[in-house]
């Protein structure tokens, strides 16, 4: 059995990606050798693992871009809903919690990606206090810094007009709470 894929591979993995353009010949094992000759400690990574772990992020990135849509379209209890992020390629990669607390992995993304999903939680910015463009502003400010960048609530702040860390910060949590909401009464219709 092959390692996980770390950090590292998977932030490779998409640099690779965007770097190595489709039609390229024999894109997936040129990928692969990026990976492998710049990763620390390389895994060996195979032309095939490559495509299988970019089809995995790719279903994962579309399960949440449909979940994302349906808590915006049954009106997702009252936050005003702003405009999706366009998909990304697997530089997203799973564990990208980078924004709920590690570096760069999907909490980070999924705030960006689900920006316009809030529950509405109380605390420091009521759903109602934010208006498209400032909700807009504060996905944008997710990608841009993930959690391992020094300072990152503060910069965020400086790029939402109006406003502050703490608001930014409640505002956040509200759409981490109603996307795992969303996922839970997903999964408890499933079952």
């Amino acid at each position: 059995r092959r390692p996980t894929w770390t950090k590292d591979e998977l932030g490779l993995l998409a640099k690779g990606s965007n770097k190595i353009l489709g039609g390229v010949s024999d894109r997936w094992g040129k990928i692969a050798e990026f990976i492998n000759h710049f990763a620390s400690p390389s895994h060996a990574r195979t032309a095939e693992e490559v495509v299988s772990k970019t089809r995995e992020l790719r279903k994962e990135l579309e399960k949440k871009a449909a979940a994302q849509r349906a808590v915006v379209s049954a009106g997702a209890g009252g936050v005003a809903p702003a405009t999706p992020a366009p998909a990304k390629k697997p530089a997203a990669a799973p564990g990208k919690k980078a924004s709920a607390g590690g570096g760069g992995d999907l909490p980070e993304q999924q705030a960006g990606a689900a920006g316009a999903a809030g529950a509405s939680h109380g605390g420091a910015a009521a759903a109602s206090d934010w208006n498209p463009d400032q909700q807009r502003a504060l996905e944008q400010a997710l990608a841009k810094f993930p959690a391992s960048v020094e300072g990152r609530w503060d910069r965020i702040e400086e790029q939402v007009a109006g406003k502050t860390r703490a608001e930014c910060v409640a505002r956040y949590k509200q759409i981490v709470a109603a996307l795992k909401a969303k996922k839970a009464a997903a999964t408890a219709t499933e079952a």
